[in-house]
């Protein structure tokens, strides 16, 4: 629920054209071999999302990385990386400071409303 009422929101916002978003809650052994497969790197990630509109996310690997305790901390930390994903999708990316900067004060945006 939590993540069509963020969906909304980033269309809004950004005016995010693909019609479906796919999100998919994985464990690491799924997410490293995916990140492997796509990205080149032999290591789990906290989040991947697709040119296509699919985002994949990894609780497991958000607790470690993010050292969180509670499942409220995990849940709240997936909500922000689902929006990083959506904003990947609508064309940002965080190559350069100055992208990540205009990246991060999006996803601030969308977040915040």
């Amino acid at each position: 629920m939590i993540f069509e009422v963020l969906l909304r929101k980033t269309r809004k916002v950004l005016k995010l054209k693909e019609e479906t978003i796919s999100l998919a809650i994985i464990n690491e052994r799924e997410m490293r071999n995916i990140n492997r497969q796509y990205q080149g790197v032999d290591a789990s990630t906290d989040v991947l999302s697709f040119d296509y509109g699919e985002i994949l996310l990894c609780p497991a690997h958000i607790k470690k990385k993010y050292c969180l305790k509670s499942a409220r901390e995990i849940k709240e930390k997936m909500r922000e990386l689902f929006v990083h994903g959506l904003v990947h999708i609508a064309g940002f990316d965080h190559k350069t400071r100055k992208d990540e900067e205009k990246m991060s004060k999006v996803e601030e945006k969308i977040l915040a409303s």
